[in-house]
């Protein structure tokens, strides 16, 4: 009886020791999945909040072209846009053909703002649908104009006339361009060279 007592109590110890242990070990995972919900909770919020603020934008572009009385073409403005894109920011580029092309792009954005369509119909409207569109292509254009106007070298599909000589040491980088409502910003971002090493391109 006495042994049998004792061995309770050597085997009550040992669970004891090993309850204390666990406790803390516990409660660190129990933070930890607390901290990981409330992040996940955080991000959905943003998320959510990015989302509202998109479906408002989108709403007020559609009920401006809709109801509005624009009187600008939106047919036209494409075709000077793809003309302009075609004759100064195509495969050929050059420093006043691209800062040209900007300021006519801009002064087509101007436009734009001003454009009208014929159909106010909310269903099948491929005239709205265009309108939309060309929006968003007049904004491409700007940042593409912007980043061929930056990058002063020729490198792959992209040759400037004034700089026609591949710069790896001041160029060999990503750019990155963003459009703000103070215009495009430029930045850019290291490139990771991992097994093949780039290099000029010679036919």
């Amino acid at each position: 009886d006495d042994r049998r007592r004792a061995g309770v109590g050597v085997r009550g110890q040992h669970a004891d020791r090993a309850g204390a242990g666990e406790g803390p070990a516990r409660r660190g995972r129990l933070v930890v999945e607390q901290l990981g919900a409330r992040q996940q909770h955080r991000r959905a919020l943003r998320r959510r909040e990015r989302r509202d603020v998109i479906g408002v934008h989108a709403r007020e572009m559609v009920d401006r072209l809709l109801h509005g009385n624009g009187t600008e073409n939106a047919g036209a403005i494409r075709a000077e846009m793809q003309e302009l894109m075609f004759n100064e920011a195509f495969v050929v580029r050059n420093g006043d053909g691209l800062r040209s092309a900007a300021s006519t792009i801009r002064s087509l954005k101007e436009r734009y703002a001003r454009v009208g369509i014929q159909d106010h119909s909310r269903t099948f409207n491929t005239d709205l649908m265009e309108a939309i569109e060309l929006g968003f292509m007049l904004d491409c254009a700007e940042l593409v104009v912007a980043g061929a106007l930056a990058r002063e070298e020729s490198r792959g599909g992209h040759y400037r006339a004034d700089f026609p000589a591949r710069d790896g040491v001041n160029w060999l980088k990503h750019t990155l361009a963003y459009l703000e409502p103070e215009g495009v910003r430029m930045t850019s971002k290291p490139v990771t060279i991992t097994r093949f090493e780039p290099k000029e391109r010679v036919y």
